[in-house]
């Protein structure tokens, strides 16, 4: 199985990767001292390997990973949309995109409160609170509406 393949597998087909995004982010890896080429001979390819300041970075990251996970809670279940979004293509798309930003601004804003003060920190929580609460009853009513 090739590389890209084997990724595509990995993620479940979330990741489709093209070269253009693999071998940038590879060099990137290598260049930050996180991985090492390893030259196969018989075989006449190339490998990568985590050096251990890459294997260092990758507790890290399921460390910290972990941690949000434990903060934001099962703010967006995992089973959520597999069933929906195969019988609801059309609108499917966005949605998930939507989603996806959404997981990603959450990521950020942690990001950004574990380097601020606590102060700032409190405040923000609670305004990211009411619009997450404002968010979800929006939501509850349109499913409301739909049972209607």
């Amino acid at each position: 199985m090739g590389f890209m393949s084997e990724i595509e597998e990995q993620t479940n087909g979330r990741w489709t990767p093209s070269p253009g995004s693999v071998y940038p982010l590879l060099a990137w890896l290598q260049d930050q001292g996180y991985t090492e080429e390893v030259h196969d001979q018989e075989l006449g390819i190339k490998r990568y390997r985590l050096t251990k300041k890459g294997e260092e970075f990758y507790k890290e990251y399921v460390k910290r990973r972990k941690e949000l996970q434990r903060r934001i809670g099962s703010f967006w279940p995992r089973s959520f949309g597999r069933l929906w979004f195969n019988v609801h293509q059309k609108g499917a798309k966005e949605l998930n995109e939507a989603r996806r930003q959404l997981a990603r601004s959450m990521a950020s804003l942690w990001k950004t409160i574990e380097d601020s003060d606590n102060k700032q920190s409190e405040e923000t929580l609670a305004k990211v609170t009411r619009v997450l609460k404002d968010t979800a009853e929006n939501i509850d009513k349109i499913a409301e509406e739909m049972k209607k």
